[in-house]
């Protein structure tokens, strides 16, 4: 299976070449965010939930005192919302207790290793 991956992903390379990354790395936490909505939903749908919230709350600190059911209503769109909304809310509650405050920038200066054992 291992070797097929690997001659598929030739293919593709070879024919559509490495796309380019984008210069500016979006922030950590708004992706978190887009992964939760995107979950059992399509791409659409996610986006409009992801733009909906940050519309209504302006910064991450907003969004973090905001109450889950107002949350729920805004990703509405996105399907599961009481699900989404209280992952949301877990995950900054669970950033409120082990910082002064939301900011994953510290992240860009850490190795992978670290990386993964700061979000685990």
């Amino acid at each position: 299976m291992k070797e097929k991956i690997i001659k598929i992903n030739r293919l593709l390379i070879s024919y559509f070449g490495i796309p380019a990354r984008p210069k500016k790395l979006p922030d950590p936490i708004d992706t978190l965010i887009a992964t939760i909505l995107s979950q059992n939903t399509n791409d659409n749908n996610s986006y409009k939930a992801y733009q909906n919230l940050k519309k209504k709350y302006k910064t991450l600190d907003a969004l973090a005192q905001a109450k889950r059911t107002e949350i729920e209503k805004v990703i509405r769109i996105a399907g599961l919302g009481k699900q989404k909304s209280a992952t949301i809310k877990n995950f900054f509650n669970s950033l409120r207790k082990e910082n002064e405050k939301i900011d994953f920038r510290i992240i860009n200066k850490l190795d992978d290793e670290e990386i993964l054992g700061e979000l685990t």
